[in-house]
């Protein structure tokens, strides 16, 4: 426990709430499509949990029974992000990363099965705001990768929100905070005497 709080006494509130914040980009309801293609192959809906700090993977194919969850958040302690997916076909896996090149990248390189099989998986937000997932897996220890799956998230119309995150400077922190707190109608999820942040729907 000492460890851990002196890990979380090295990295600010500041800093804290910014890594936490890393994978909104995947935030969203979703149609999932084969890359580059009008090949639907399933669905997604990708929820803030938790205050905000996790997220929360649903997931459905198109056509058959197959379904799989995930929860993905930033862990200060080890100072990576963290799945952890589990899916009706009996699938299990735990993967770690960051923010890489642009892209979150998440293994199991230090936990995964070798003889099995380990897993990658990358996450890039596009230019039209759609989100390419690449997983691939590698059967030599990490040494050369095969792509399994290439897909595009394209937000679903009717759930396209715009502007999801607003930042307005106050002069009056603490009268700022009670006026939004009475106008939402709810209390702040984030509050620091430097910022303090409302969860409207999910973000």
């Amino acid at each position: 426990m000492l460890a851990a709080q002196q890990v979380f006494a090295q990295q600010s509130q500041e800093e804290l709430s910014r890594k936490y914040h890393q994978f909104d980009f995947w935030l969203g309801s979703w149609e999932v499509y084969k890359y580059e293609t009008d090949t639907l192959v399933g669905y997604s809906h990708i929820e803030a949990i938790i205050d905000s700090v996790g997220l929360l993977e649903n997931y459905s194919v198109e056509k058959g029974p197959y379904k799989g969850k995930s929860l993905n958040k930033y862990n200060p302690a080890t100072q990576r992000w963290e799945q952890y997916w589990i899916d009706n076909s009996g699938l299990t896996l735990f993967l770690s990363g960051g923010i890489k090149d642009g892209k979150m990248v998440l293994d199991d390189l230090e936990g995964g099965d070798a003889e099995k099989g380990l897993n990658r998986i990358a996450w890039e937000k596009m230019k039209d705001n759609s989100v390419r997932q690449t997983w691939s897996v590698s059967q030599d220890g990490g040494q050369n990768w095969s792509v399994i799956f290439d897909g595009e998230y394209r937000m679903k119309e009717s759930d396209i929100l715009g502007l999801r995150t607003c930042i307005y400077k106050v002069d009056d922190m603490e009268k700022a905070k009670k006026w939004y707190a009475t106008a939402f109608g709810i209390e702040p999820y984030w509050d620091e005497p430097y910022y303090v942040g409302f969860n409207i729907g999910g973000y």
